[in-house]
């Protein structure tokens, strides 16, 4: 994050931020600790905002760092409630456009897919956001015995499987 401010790309990471809490409106680093100003009389501490929130700019500063490049997010849902699954995935494929980072990203949870898969949707609905069907990929990798077998999703075809609760993961 310090690299980010020192670089005055701050009010980049905000806006991608403030789709998941829109009260933010600046980020500070004092001796380590990382605090947001949400319109209080003073910055508070990022932690008392939750987990969500932290592991959300946790995702973006790494988005940040790797401009260019790929980045690889085991499963992406830890520790996140589902309530706030599909705005994490927004912000996410905001800045994965932003710094141009292809994201591979792992999850058990049909409720992270299902946020992902609501997340498009919306993304798409954005006549100034909106992507192509190429952008997102789905793959599901399943094992029998030894034999490793991958199988990928279009998006129409993942977006039916949502629809009809097909086993996709």
């Amino acid at each position: 994050l310090n690299n980010i401010i020192l670089n005055k790309q701050k009010n980049n990471i905000i806006e991608i931020i403030q789709k998941l809490d829109s009260s933010i409106v600046d980020l500070y680093i004092d001796d380590g600790i990382i605090y947001i100003d949400t319109g209080l009389k003073r910055f508070i501490p990022i932690h008392v905002a939750g987990d969500g929130l932290k592991r959300l700019l946790s995702i973006i500063t790494a988005i940040y760092d790797a401009k260019n490049g790929i980045i690889l997010i085991d499963e992406i849902d830890n520790g996140l409630h589902f309530s706030v699954q599909q705005l994490l995935w927004k912000a996410i494929i905001t800045a994965a456009k932003q710094f141009n980072v292809q994201i591979f990203a792992t999850t058990h949870s049909m409720e992270c897919l299902a946020a992902l898969n609501m997340a498009t949707k919306a993304y798409n609905e954005d006549k100034v956001l909106s992507m192509t069907d190429d952008e997102i990929r789905y793959f599901r990798v399943e094992r029998n015995n030894d034999v490793h077998k991958i199988y990928a999703y279009e998006q129409e075809i993942f977006n039916l499987a949502m629809e009809k609760n097909w086993e996709v993961r």
